[in-house]
């Protein structure tokens, strides 16, 4: 983030900027950190040219970071205060009404917070009421474990406590967000990479998602065999989905369309 603060500093021309938003693109894919995102965001809603484009990186933005429960709220506001800024109704502007009850069914900090503020701009309770009881019960399940991992993240039992509980709600999106959290503090845990992996294969079934996490996993951890041993399954999985097959323009990983390709010449021999 320091890194992007110097960059953000120098670039002064659109070009430069440009270029520094593909970069950050890649520096958020590594690690989940919100304050990295905001940066991002901030950037992409002065560098892209049309409101579309920046409501697309808005939305990677919410799937990425917006379940974050103690920092995710930072991103939805984000959203809805460009929403408005752009919109000709202000704080009624639809989109950004939209955004709002979107927000108002996530289980965040400050939630209560955030249901006053939307009553209070005219925002209709009756929009949001059965979402928000539904994230409010949540959060409620979440506080404790939220609490201590916050106030002491360098405890690795605060976190597999916390990961037990999500488990149990069995929530894919919850669950892979609370595991990118902690592998930002233990990142160098052989252990945490490989439970991770084997919840991307085992429960999500996406190998593509694993193969990205491997690649992470062994330049953290690059003398623990198991992750190494991950990767390879995790890809050869990826060669045997339909997913795979299905895509004509570009060579898969391990060469799928290549090997398809020679099983045509030999065919037509």
């Amino acid at each position: 983030q320091e890194w992007v603060q110097d960059e953000l500093r120098m670039a002064t021309s659109s070009n430069a900027k440009s270029e520094l938003l593909e970069l950050m693109s890649t520096a958020i894919i590594d690690y989940q950190s919100v304050p990295l995102w905001m940066e991002y965001l901030q950037l992409g809603a002065q560098v892209l040219e049309s409101p579309d484009k920046v409501r697309a990186l808005f939305e990677e933005a919410v799937q990425q970071v917006g379940l974050h429960v103690s920092e995710g709220q930072q991103v939805w506001e984000a959203w809805r205060e460009w929403e408005v800024g752009i919109g000709e109704a202000g704080p009624k502007s639809e989109r950004a009404i939209a955004v709002w009850v979107r927000q108002l069914g996530v289980p965040l900090a400050g939630m209560e917070e955030s249901l006053n503020q939307f009553t209070s701009q005219g925002g209709d309770p009756k929009l949001v009421q059965a979402q928000y009881a539904d994230a409010k019960r949540l959060l409620d399940a979440r506080r404790e474990h939220e609490q201590r991992v916050t106030q002491d993240p360098s405890t690795l039992q605060g976190w597999q406590e916390y990961l037990k509980c999500e488990l149990l709600f069995a929530n894919p999106s919850r669950v892979q967000c609370l595991y990118e959290r902690t592998l930002k503090v233990f990142c160098l845990l052989p252990e945490m990479w490989t439970e991770y992996i084997r919840y991307v294969l085992d429960v999500l079934k996406n190998p593509s998602i694993a193969v990205g996490v491997c690649q992470r996993a062994t330049r953290n951890c690059p003398l623990h065999p198991e992750l190494w041993k991950l990767w390879i399954d995790s890809l050869t999985c990826l060669l045997y989905t339909s997913d795979a097959a299905d895509e004509e323009d570009s060579v898969d990983l391990g060469g799928r369309r290549i090997i398809k390709k020679k099983k045509r010449e030999k065919s037509t021999q």
